[in-house]
């Protein structure tokens, strides 16, 4: 199969859509809400990808009017991106208008002007601190793979007072993969999925989501609310909806980048495994569960 991350990330679209935590949204409107009527809101995401979630901020009606920075450090990423969004607005019934890494968006109650920066999060921070804040920043199924603790002290200085952290999809601690196969192995492969996320260099780990409980607190930051966003993915009377099959074949995908070479499997254990699980897949049988969590939060 040929992998494509961007479209991987358009095929969770409809994962996300239904595993975002309602109630935590419910609190970002409310709080966006306060501030109406300025001319414009400024708003941040931290490894935007392809800018879905700037579409679901539009199309769910948490922002009108706005400048949004996505900031990602994957140019291709970023790329597909400006291409993705300009048709979409189109698809919108918007203006869309395009100047070098910026788009431009216009509708008859709407307006938005989105920058693209291809750069890590740690670039930017560093180049923006102390000259610009925003009033809400995004983080969508990003923190569980950085230092969030060092990153937090960023995003203090990067937030205007007052201004909402939107935190949302941090892993935390479960994957299920559903039939079983072979009760241990199954276990055995969670077990080193899950330490692989641990040993990661850029930081993170696999109880992310459960941890920023502690991580905002100490930063000095109020969580307004947070709820479950767990991911679920069964096929309907046999067919997976949208693109979500491919969703389904990219997580094995990050099963075998991650434990591919393992000492702690035999020879052929975890090829056998995954073949197994695709076939699943294709006979719509795969059912798929990973636990995460949503955090609203205000930067006093």
């Amino acid at each position: 199969m040929d992998y494509s991350f961007q479209r991987y990330l358009l095929a969770k679209r409809s994962v996300d859509d239904r595993a975002l935590n309602r109630r935590v949204w419910q609190a970002l409107l409310e709080h966006l809400a306060g501030v109406e009527g300025r001319p414009s809101l400024y708003a941040l995401e931290l490894g935007g990808g392809i800018g879905t979630m700037f579409e679901r901020l539009v199309e769910w009606g948490a922002l009108a009017r706005a400048e949004y920075s996505l900031v990602d450090d994957q140019p291709e990423n970023i790329a597909y991106g400006m291409e993705h969004l300009a048709r979409w607005g189109l698809h919108q019934g918007l203006k869309v208008a395009s100047y070098e890494r910026r788009l431009f968006f216009q509708g008859r109650d709407t307006a938005f002007q989105v920058d693209f920066y291809p750069e890590t999060v740690q670039e930017f921070a560093e180049r923006e601190r102390g000259r610009r804040v925003w009033d809400l920043i995004v983080a969508h199924a990003f923190l569980d793979l950085v230092d969030v603790p060092l990153l937090l002290d960023d995003l203090r200085m990067l937030t205007r007072q007052g201004g909402l952290l939107y935190l949302t999809i941090n892993f935390d601690g479960l994957t299920a993969l559903e039939p079983p196969l072979d009760a241990n192995l199954d276990e055995r492969i969670m077990a080193l999925y899950h330490r692989s996320m641990d040993t990661r260099t850029s930081g993170g780990g696999s109880r992310s989501g459960r941890r920023l409980f502690g991580w905002l607190r100490d930063a000095g930051l109020r969580i307004i609310d947070a709820g479950g966003s767990d991911w679920t993915v069964f096929a309907r009377d046999g067919r997976y909806g949208g693109d979500e099959a491919y969703f389904l074949h990219f997580i094995l995908h990050f099963f075998e980048e991650s434990l591919q070479g393992s000492p702690e499997l035999a020879p052929g254990e975890l090829e056998r495994w995954l073949a197994a699980r695709r076939r699943q897949i294709d006979t719509g049988e795969l059912v798929y569960i990973a636990h995460q969590m949503d955090f609203l939060v205000e930067v006093p």
